[in-house]
């Protein structure tokens, strides 16, 4: 229902003077979340992985990470279309600025047939103004979803934390999804039209529903946006909007998906491949040099992930491997470290005695836990210390493997550990690195 004529639409005329000139902050304000939008799954991808290693990687947390992602990607997609269309806008401005008079004609020598066809229905301002209102439609609908996005993250924090917490037997993947597809469509206003719309007809049932519907404007954020989306809803056609962002969220899945899958080489197979027409590229095979397992290899911006060596070429008489210390390896650490009756006190200081007792049960432990092969012959090493690696900042347990009595050649590294689980214990394969010992 419309407002009263006293209450009509009509803006400052300051306000009014703004508005020319809001094309030049749309570009700005774009162009810097552009920037952020574009980075932002890198470092989600960083995080996860990081956090893969120090914490178990909870269904609450991956919904959260693949949710971020799929927003990420569709803001992206939303803030490009606002500078292109801005972009287009432009030109069009340009070229009616330079020749006002439009199309001409007699210089074309066209018939008047086509003459008449070539003219269109809208002269060259109505198609600028026609833009110019797409262009602040787009870009008042993209911070709609920005806001909406922050808010439907916030909530559903909240409820996978009181779900984790109280539930635990419906912290599930498809528990985790569902919520997030419901709460978005909820703040959309998809599911309220559906199953509430008669709750607001209604003057004695809305008095009762009023108090939910605001506390859970507050709870979702959507407070700060709530009057801009019921003016937009209900000044189009319903069927259209959620139609266009179906497409436009399908397209971002699309998109995340891809990405995803190939930084994880998830066996799904929903890649998308703009250049790359191989077949065989991904092919399961343990004859492949990864760069990460090769320290020399390295960059400040990789990630180890499992394990390493100093380099895929061995001029030394030792192999100096690195392996990455997750979280998930601590049930099997534990259950050794109780064997060995290690001391892990932390809040009583330990003697020296004690502490020069829990590194030889340590390295016990741990020789226990972690196999070294070469060419599937076990090895003798050193003592296991723990390491912080100096390029990626990984922490992890660091080994010396003596190579004196190893041929010169090629050689593979195979490291597995003995993982403990219900009734007994399992051999988990960590990794197989290539080298070659040279002269």
């Amino acid at each position: 229902m419309h407002r009263k004529d006293s209450e009509s639409e009509t803006l400052p005329e300051w306000v009014e003077e703004q508005q020319h000139h809001s094309w030049q902050i749309e570009i700005l304000i774009a162009s810097a979340l552009l920037v952020f939008l574009y980075n932002l799954p890198h470092y989600l991808i960083t995080d996860v992985i990081d956090l893969q290693e120090k914490a178990i990687f909870s269904t609450q947390k991956a919904v959260l990470f693949y949710g971020a992602y799929l927003f990420a990607r569709a803001l992206f997609i939303g803030f490009v279309v606002i500078l292109f269309l801005r972009s287009l806008w432009l030109a069009f401005l340009g070229i009616h600025h330079v020749f006002p008079g439009g199309i001409n004609f007699s210089r074309l020598g066209y018939s008047k047939y086509f003459q008449r066809k070539s003219q269109g229905t809208k002269t060259v301002a109505q198609r600028i103004l026609m833009l110019e209102k797409t262009c602040n439609l787009t870009f008042s609908v993209t911070i709609i979803l920005t806001l909406l996005t922050i808010g439907t993250f916030f909530l559903l924090s909240l409820l996978s934390y009181f779900i984790s917490t109280f539930f635990p037997a419906l912290d599930t993947p498809v528990i985790g999804l569902a919520l997030m597809a419901i709460l978005f469509l909820i703040m959309l206003g998809v599911l309220d039209w559906i199953f509430f719309a008669w709750l607001k007809k209604y003057e004695w049932v809305s008095k009762l529903y009023y108090p939910i519907y605001r506390l859970f404007q507050w709870l979702s954020l959507s407070i700060l946006y709530r009057q801009e989306l019921l003016t937009f809803i209900s000044n189009v056609k319903r069927w259209k909007v959620y139609g266009l962002f179906s497409l436009y969220f399908t397209i971002a899945l699309i998109i995340s998906l891809s990405e995803t899958t190939r930084v994880f080489n998830a066996p799904i197979p929903f890649q998308l491949y703009s250049t790359e027409q191989r077949e065989f590229i991904d092919l399961r095979t343990l004859q492949r040099v990864a760069s990460h397992n090769y320290e020399s290899m390295l960059t400040p911006k990789d990630r180890i992930v499992r394990v390493c060596i100093q380099s895929d070429l061995i001029q030394n008489n030792y192999l100096k491997v690195f392996l990455v210390y997750h979280k998930w390896y601590d049930t099997t650490l534990d259950s050794l470290f109780r064997q060995h009756h290690i001391s892990i006190n932390r809040k009583r200081a330990a003697s020296f005695s004690t502490i020069m007792k829990n590194d030889s049960l340590i390295n016990q432990a741990l020789n226990e836990a972690f196999h070294i092969k070469i060419d599937q012959v076990p090895m003798a090493h050193s003592g296991w210390y723990w390491h912080k690696h100096y390029i990626t900042g990984e922490q992890g347990f660091l080994t010396y493997v003596p190579l004196d009595g190893i041929e010169y050649g090629e050689h593979k590294l195979l490291l597995t550990y003995t993982r403990f689980v219900p009734g007994g214990r399992r051999e988990t394969f960590l990794g197989m690195i290539p080298f070659i010992k040279a002269k």
